[in-house]
């Protein structure tokens, strides 16, 4: 029989032994979670790897076509602005009135893209060739309603304090882009789709061929080269009309052709129209082409408050509306890979990698709105000579040009959570912030700026006007950051 001494030690001996196993699993229990840790660590950079890689696949051939496009503008707008100031002029009033209506129409179509990318996702081959027919359709249909208001802005443009020796041109340019847009609400469609199942090279190459188009037949038409007619601005119209056509029928002729489309064609071609697709790309797409028509209504609002100060002031707005597409194109592609990829997780039920998709996008696009900033700032006192040779509207350009930088960084965080929101198919909201930062405080913004504080100058007063745009963009940019990651928690 042990004595209560031995038993004492004995039982310490069996508490020490207990703490040793306890130990034991503690430390076991801890390596599993450092290795848990670091499996969590290398997955989440293993997604972030495969979402820039997919962002940059759908992305890159968008924002080539959009560097395409770019491109003719700036073609575009040199080439005007060395045939005569008043013809760059001209094509900024109407430019600015048109950019509301193109807008507006291409956010109709943008209402196709997440829906197709989903069904594409799932296999539906005859739903995406029927949601193309009726996208197009709706396209059409809005075309058309459009089509009618801008008829009638067409007959009140002697209301808009247009120097008088403008307007013939302004006339004539302007019935010109009103065939243009029918055209490319035709085609917008065709775009979206191919897109959407994410063919991007396909509208690449051929708005790249198009825009190729478009800039020979600026350089035969504006200036009268190779016995072509002389035509001035009328002739940059000519030109983008004959390019718009083209596009159109190729985009037409590869969908036919395509023998792995034959299912979706088919879909496509059928009669009649079905009120419930109607419906749901015209719920989705209406607040997506307000939003976006009230975007570029508070730059539509902007000319109106600078057609009075003179040709100059509207010369240099047309430049700076060109170069911050400089930007916008890298934000637009990026944008829209995160809708096609965003749709796709979310038709998964995977919001992590939505957010995760949505938070590499900012990264790349912020990193190039950074160097657009940068580049602007170094390089204002130069631009201006692209597009003119007078040396008011260069200098003019060299101060209207910082604001228009310094909206670089809102304007990528409002494209890229727009798109993330709009590839969640949550555009209420979003819609809502835009309408109130578009239409009243970017205009109250504007209006303050550029005729409560006492400036004279007209290229001040064009400054402090351009000046609004990066309070709200950012402002905006926030709102849709916050709302994105309230719905993906």
């Amino acid at each position: 029989m042990s004595s209560p001494r031995e038993r004492g030690l004995a039982g310490r001996g069996k508490s020490r032994r207990g703490q040793g196993i306890l130990a034991i699993f503690a430390h076991m229990s801890m390596v599993e979670n450092k290795d848990s840790q670091i499996a969590t660590q290398h997955r989440r950079q293993g997604d972030r790897r495969r979402s820039l890689s997919e962002l940059l696949r759908i992305g890159a051939p968008i924002i080539l076509g959009q560097l395409g496009i770019i491109t003719v503008n700036f073609a575009d707008n040199i080439m005007v602005g060395k045939y005569h100031t008043d013809a760059l002029a001209s094509a900024s009033f109407v430019n600015n009135i048109y950019s509301v209506f193109f807008v507006l129409g291409m956010g109709f179509t943008y209402g196709l893209t997440p829906l197709i990318s989903s069904s594409f996702a799932q296999g539906d081959q005859p739903r995406i060739g029927r949601l193309l027919r009726h996208s197009s359709l709706l396209n059409l249909w809005v075309g058309g309603a459009l089509t009618l208001v801008l008829l009638g802005i067409y007959a009140l443009l002697g209301l808009f304090n247009l120097p008088e020796h403008l307007l013939p041109q302004v006339r004539s340019y302007f019935i010109l882009q009103l065939i243009s847009f029918v055209v490319f609400m035709a085609s917008g469609a065709l775009k979206q789709f191919f897109d959407g199942i994410g063919r991007t090279k396909v509208p690449m190459w051929i708005i790249l061929t198009s825009n190729a188009l478009n800039i020979v037949g600026n350089y035969l038409l504006i200036f009268g080269k190779f016995g072509a007619p002389e035509l001035g601005l009328f002739g940059a119209g000519l030109s983008t009309l004959i390019s718009r056509v083209y596009m159109l029928l190729a985009l037409l002729y590869v969908l036919h052709r395509s023998r792995d489309l034959k299912v979706p064609y088919q879909a496509f071609r059928e009669r009649g129209w079905r009120t419930p697709y109607i419906q749901r790309l015209f719920r989705l797409g209406l607040p997506i082409g307000v939003q976006m028509g009230v975007e570029a209504g508070a730059w539509a609002f902007a000319i109106l408050l600078i057609t009075p100060l003179g040709v100059n002031a509207l010369a240099v707005h047309q430049i700076l509306v060109t170069l911050t597409m400089l930007g916008y194109l890298v934000y637009y592609g990026l944008g829209a890979a995160t809708t096609i990829l965003v749709s796709r997780a979310q038709s998964m039920g995977d919001y992590s990698q939505a957010r995760q998709t949505a938070s590499t996008a900012l990264l790349l696009a912020e990193g190039a709105a950074l160097v657009v900033m940068l580049g602007l700032f170094v390089l204002r006192h130069q631009v201006g000579h692209i597009f003119s040779d007078d040396p008011a509207v260069i200098l003019m350009t060299a101060v209207a040009i910082i604001p228009m930088a310094l909206y670089q960084p809102g304007d990528a965080l409002q494209v890229i959570y727009g798109n993330a929101l709009r590839g969640m198919e949550d555009v209420k909201h979003m819609t809502l912030y835009a309408c109130a930062i578009h239409l009243v405080l970017a205009p109250t913004l504007s209006f303050i700026f550029g005729f409560l504080l006492g400036i004279e100058d007209p290229g001040l007063r064009l400054t402090a006007i351009w000046s609004s745009f990066p309070i709200s963009l950012l402002l905006l940019g926030g709102l849709l950051y916050k709302r994105f990651y309230q719905i993906t928690r």
